[in-house]
């Protein structure tokens, strides 16, 4: 994407290359986190928030654009992931370099946790374990049932059913790590994340027709 980019005499939106970024959708994640915490508009925006991102972070484009954003706010991120699909170590320097604090956990119930920061996550975002990034079938089915969120997991790791207090969001399609008895939560954000993306991508397109600036 970015070679097709400097090739190019017109402007260039990266709607998602393979395992490497998926920016707009870090933009459409940020806007749904500030719209389903109630801080949009308020000068502290995504800071004091703890973080859970499970799942696929290995090959998880849209973890790695939206971790691009994070970055940037005083946040606490906890990984929560299987051994062999953590964080790429170039993602971990870029959070180093700003101080963003960040801890790696073996569980999901430990991600939900807070994962050690002292208190809950507000936001856990679940990721599907990609079959395409998979020769081996079995190790896919294998890892693709180690992180599934549901609503008993939520309520053993401090979530009260229905509160709200934990937001769930998934850049979506799920297929099955999130059960379907989350759904009916009202911290269960992902359909609506999924709405935000109209207007975020309408905004994007546009900026780059120079509609507005």
């Amino acid at each position: 994407m970015a070679e097709l980019a400097r090739g190019c005499g017109v402007p260039v939106i990266n709607a998602g290359d393979g395992p490497g970024q998926h920016p707009t959708q870090a933009l459409v994640d940020a806007y749904t986190i500030l719209k389903e915490k109630g801080r949009l508009g308020g000068d502290e925006g995504l800071d004091g928030l703890i973080l859970c991102l499970a799942g696929d972070l290995k090959y998880g484009r849209t973890v790695h654009s939206l971790l691009m954003l994070l970055r940037h706010f005083d946040v606490k991120l906890v990984f929560a992931s299987p051994e062999e699909l953590r964080l790429p170590e170039e993602y971990k320097q870029f959070l180093r370099e700003k101080n963003v604090e960040f801890r790696e956990v073996a569980t999901l119930e430990e991600g939900l946790a807070g994962g050690g920061f002292g208190r809950c996550a507000d936001v856990v975002y679940m990721t599907r374990v990609q079959q395409e990034r998979f020769e081996n079938r079995a190790e896919y089915e294998r890892l693709r049932l180690a992180f599934v969120l549901d609503r008993a997991t939520i309520e053993r790791c401090g979530g009260v059913a229905g509160s709200g207090d934990l937001t769930v969001m998934h850049p979506l399609p799920r297929v099955g790590e999130i059960s379907m008895d989350v759904d009916g939560l009202s911290g269960a954000a992902y359909l609506r994340q999924a709405a935000n993306g109209v207007p975020m991508r309408m905004a994007l397109l546009a900026l780059v027709a120079g509609k507005v600036s």
